[in-house]
């Protein structure tokens, strides 16, 4: 989804791979071989590369924005408002409720601690222990 989604920015910005590498802070082939080869850029560059197409993370690795309806489960989801009542849970456009977990409620609480890039890198992990459960 990456790699389609940053051809997509650099044509529909107009701009060269080289631009982006020089605002990135890599070799232009570094770039390249995010795109040709599909490497996973680090995360202070894929950082970087959302500020240079000014969009969001979400938009950049997934495609799409977290939609203002979901936003607004989340925002009154039980978890944000500290409790242990039923929340709504957003995946894949569909929506189930059903109460949290105490790790879930963990999890969290130390992911709203964190700042952005520290965010970032927590989801990145979660990632990874995903595709390596699907492998």
């Amino acid at each position: 989804m990456f790699v389609a989604n940053l051809k997509m920015l650099l044509k529909k910005h107009n701009k060269k791979q080289s631009e982006l590498a020089s605002f990135v802070g890599v070799k232009p082939n570094t770039v390249s071989d995010w795109i040709n080869k599909g490497s996973s850029p680090k995360l202070d560059h894929l950082c970087r590369i959302s500020e240079f197409f000014n969009v969001s993370l979400d938009f950049l690795l997934l495609g799409k924005e977290i939609s203002q309806q979901s936003a607004s489960n989340i925002s009154n989801s039980a978890i944000v408002q500290g409790n242990h009542a039923t929340t709504l849970i957003v995946r894949n456009g569909e929506t189930k409720e059903r109460e949290l977990t105490e790790q879930e409620i963990e999890l969290l609480r130390i992911y709203n601690g964190l700042d952005i890039k520290k965010q970032t890198l927590l989801l990145s992990a979660a990632f990874k222990f995903e595709e390596e459960r699907l492998d």
